[in-house]
């Protein structure tokens, strides 16, 4: 890999090599990262989605070492990533599980990165929330159910040991676990 990057300093002294793929799944999409040993002017990136499910970054008047290059973090939303080397470019195929709605491609000049995020649609985002909101929905009723049953079992412990412990019929043990299981089924019904 050594001699490849010192021959294409020579050669392509102009050019620029891509190093590394990496991908990040965000909740409104995906981040791709593309690290290389130079700036690549931002004309000379571009990019666009087929209608089957491939979104395409193509890098003008950039090298690399195709059978080598793989994606250093993947995202479980991306099936396969196939890079293809063409004369003066690399196009970078990238098989996606779901369609994006836009794209946008942010440059780092001074790291050598460029970042294009892909962001799904708004109806992707809007299902999650929905999602949430069922699954918080689902805790609240199990977090209360947890909490009556706590409290029966400490109000029938208290009875419990009052009966098993008493010197007389008035003991505070009885009368706390009764005030506790009766405050905790009059919760239940009004909340529920």
């Amino acid at each position: 890999m050594a001699i490849i990057f010192i021959i294409h300093s020579f050669i392509f002294s102009d050019k620029v090599w891509l190093e590394k793929v990496k991908t990040a799944d965000k909740l409104n999409g995906i981040m791709i990262q593309l690290e290389m040993d130079n700036f690549l002017d931002k004309n000379n990136i571009t990019a666009w989605q087929a209608k089957s499910d491939w979104f395409y970054i193509t890098l003008f008047k950039t090298f690399t070492d195709t059978n080598n290059l793989i994606l250093a973090t993947e995202s479980k939303e991306i099936r396969q990533f196939q890079p293809i080397m063409n004369q003066e470019s690399i196009q970078l195929g990238f098989h996606l599980r779901k369609n994006i709605e836009y794209f946008d491609i942010q440059q780092d000049r001074s790291n050598n990165i460029a970042f294009v995020t892909l962001h799904y649609p708004k109806t992707h985002l809007y299902d999650l929330v929905e999602l949430n909101q069922e699954a918080l929905n689902k805790t609240s009723i199990n977090s209360r159910n947890s909490v009556y049953k706590w409290s029966y079992i400490a109000g029938l412990t208290l009875i419990a040991n009052g009966l098993i412990n008493q010197n007389n019929h008035n003991n505070w043990q009885t009368h706390t676990g009764i005030a506790i299981v009766f405050i905790s089924t009059l919760t239940k019904i009004l909340f529920n």
